[in-house]
């Protein structure tokens, strides 16, 4: 379940990153 939350912040802050830089 850890890893699950990990996996699912490593997405949103992935998808801001995109959205930051372009």
């Amino acid at each position: 379940m850890i890893t699950y939350m990990l996996f699912y912040i490593s997405m949103n802050l992935g998808t801001f990153a995109c959205i930051v830089l372009f």
